[in-house]
This record gives C-alpha cells, structure tokens and sequence, in this order.
C-alpha cells in the first residue's frame, strides 16, 4: 500500500496528480494567440453551419409531423445536431475563458 500514501499507482507504477486541473494556466505567447483567434473563427463557422442545418432539419420534421398526431419527438439527426451545436458553443466558450 506504500504507493497509495506517495501518490503512486502501485499498479502501473504513475504518479496520480488529482489535481491536475487547478494548476495556473501557462502564460500566453503571440502564437497561442494566433492559434486561439483561428479556432474561434473555426468555431464560429461551426456553430452557425450548426445552427442552419438545425433549422432546416427542424422545419422538415416540423412540415412531416404537422397535424398528424403522430410522434412528436425530434429525430435522432437533429438530437445529434443540438449535441454538436452544444459541444461546439462549450468548445468556444472555454477558448475564449483562456484566451480573452
């Protein structure tokens, strides 16, 4: 049990660092942030590419199941559609948090 007191897995010999996540972010140079201003351009074209294909997608299931009394649960294609369109917004989010 020597490797539970030291912080080391005895198993795989690692050094377990459970809090890894709360170090200070490293300093930011002007790569990084050049870096960081095209992945937000990139996310950016995403979420409204996301965000078209969710209306469209949304208008058609709309236009099948108007009136119909049938079942009125999105498809699985447009969940997926929301899933990314979240994942993407969480994605830029967080790039702007660092960086801006």
């Amino acid at each position: 049990m020597l490797g539970h007191d030291v912080g080391v897995s005895a198993e795989f010999s690692e050094v377990v660092r459970p809090n890894k996540g709360l170090r200070a972010p490293r300093p930011v140079n002007d790569a990084d942030m050049e870096q960081a201003r095209l992945f937000d351009e990139m996310l950016q074209d995403a979420i409204n590419d996301l965000e078209d294909r969710i209306e469209i997608a949304r208008a058609r299931w709309m236009n099948r199941t108007h009136g119909q009394g049938v079942n009125n649960l999105p498809p699985e294609h447009l969940s997926r559609l929301h899933a990314e369109l979240m994942e993407a917004q969480r994605l830029l989010a967080a790039l702007r948090n660092r960086f801006w």
